[in-house]
């Protein structure tokens, strides 16, 4: 009996270090396909953003370009700062305003937003980057000619054991005027 409940404890054992390993190499896993995700948005971004200044330069909107350049530094200052996967849910929203005042000026001002958060719900933690490429599409399939002014509201509320995050892009129509 003795051996018999050796060998179900060695068993256990190993059962129990074989799910800490498939554990350790799932989250791996998860950090590995975040990364990649990362790296895609952040050349994205880059890009548009710098396509933007050229283009507010060469219309000679050199208020414009030096105001997204001085809010692109701070972006970045504070993307790279916070080096970890996760950040506070206060410093991912930060990040995210930095972009809208970024979009904002390339956009004429046809471009507002406000922020709705339960109390204590910044402390949370986020993947970095989580808001703004839901943000980015927001801006680029809402305005058009139809729709020249979005107005892009951000949710944040507690469920259960979750935090809930709600982005409504809101479409600010002008009525044709009558004939």
């Amino acid at each position: 009996i003795r051996h018999l409940g050796d060998s179900v404890q060695k068993s256990y054992e190993e059962i129990e270090r074989l799910m800490k390993e498939i554990v350790e190499q799932q989250n791996e896993r998860r950090k590995s396909e975040l990364a990649v995700l990362q790296s895609q948005i952040n050349p994205h971004f880059l890009y548009n953003i710098l396509g933007s200044i050229q283009t507010c330069q060469s219309l000679g909107k050199l208020d414009i370009a030096n105001q997204m350049l001085t809010n692109l530094t701070r972006f970045y200052r504070m993307t790279l700062r916070k080096s970890e996967d996760l950040i506070s849910i206060r410093d991912e929203l930060t990040i995210a305003q930095l972009y809208l005042e970024m979009e904002k000026l390339c956009h004429n001002d046809n471009l507002t937003w406000e922020i709705n958060m339960e109390d204590g719900i910044d402390n949370f933690l986020i993947c970095k980057f989580t808001l703004q490429p839901f943000l980015e599409n927001s801006i680029m399939h809402g305005l058009s000619q139809k729709t020249p002014e979005v107005h892009i509201s951000i949710d944040l509320s507690y469920g259960d054991d979750t935090v809930i995050i709600v982005i409504t892009d809101c479409l600010l129509y002008t009525s044709p005027s009558p004939r």
